[in-house]
């Protein structure tokens, strides 16, 4: 098991940290991080989860000093969009809103797992979009930044950037400051891409292509994006 120790006092409790407790518990699919409980100490507030050995995607990059592998790369796509269709199928559908390496973890076998419901936000059957922004600037969609309505596809949009964070260690507009900037790159700029494109295949840059597409209502859900051929290259030895 792993525990997430969080500080808190008893006038911070945790309408917030419930409902991402409540979140993890209902989550029942491979490729999400199962919670199993949650204890009170007089400072710390313990969330009991399913640990993941390697840690976090970018804990491995960073053990290795390297960006990721393409092979590797698919394969974390096709896992983290597995944990995405999940979410994002359920009755009252679960929207991440912060996906990125950091919030990916790796089993030992080899599976990569979403994270880190913090921000994630369920919608219910009659409000199918949110209208808040929450989420990491570098990962945003375009939609979200702008503060307009949006839905699950905004997880599409972040998982394409977290392959561009895998693909060349450090997401879209690192360099850039300060956040202001980035939010306003992301919402008036041309959709994000690798810095040194022609250096990666073809299949991943069509699978970018694909994905970080500005229009959300022509962005491709999480269930179509898993049929694109890049991800379907994923072979499990590739992180095992």
């Amino acid at each position: 098991l792993a525990v997430k120790v969080l500080p808190w006092s008893p006038s911070e409790v945790s309408h917030e940290l419930k409902k991402e407790l409540r979140l993890l518990q209902s989550c029942d699919d491979t490729h999400i991080v199962r919670a199993h409980g949650m204890f009170l100490k007089p400072r710390e507030l313990w969330i009991v989860m399913e640990f993941c050995e390697y840690g976090s995607l970018l804990d491995v990059m960073r053990s290795m000093r390297s960006a990721l592998p393409e092979e590797a790369i698919a394969a974390a796509c096709a896992d983290a969009l597995r944990g995405l269709r999940y979410l994002h199928s359920q009755r009252r559908a679960i929207i991440h809103r912060d996906v990125k390496c950091a919030n990916l973890l790796l089993a030992a076998s080899g599976v990569v797992k979403l994270a880190d419901f913090g921000v994630a936000a369920q919608l219910n059957s009659t409000a199918s979009k949110r209208s808040s922004v929450i989420g990491t600037p570098h990962w945003m969609a375009p939609e979200v930044v702008q503060s307009g309505r949006y839905d699950a596809r905004a997880d599409v949009w972040s998982l394409a950037v977290t392959a561009i964070e895998m693909a060349q260690a450090r997401p879209p507009l690192a360099n850039l400051r300060p956040v202001l900037k980035v939010m306003f790159a992301i919402a008036a700029g041309e959709p994000v891409k690798l810095d040194h494109p022609t250096r990666f295949s073809a299949l991943l840059n069509a699978f970018l292509d694909a994905a970080l597409v500005k229009d959300p209502l022509l962005r491709p859900s999480s269930e179509a994006i898993l049929r694109h051929p890049f991800v379907r290259t994923a072979r499990r030895p590739a992180l095992a």
